[in-house]
């Protein structure tokens, strides 16, 4: 076994990070352009 349990928990440590830094800049790209980011995608909420 090559992966140490410190080398795998560095790897998941920098998986998590990487995930989560993508997840704040998606969330921050939707809330900056607003509920309309996507000028394609169908309204939700209208009737």
């Amino acid at each position: 076994t090559f992966m140490t349990g410190s080398a795998a928990q560095q790897f998941i440590c920098g998986a998590g990070a990487l995930i989560g830094t993508m997840v704040l800049l998606i969330v921050g790209f939707k809330v900056l352009h607003g509920p309309d980011y996507r000028k394609d995608a169908p309204p939700k909420d209208e009737k």
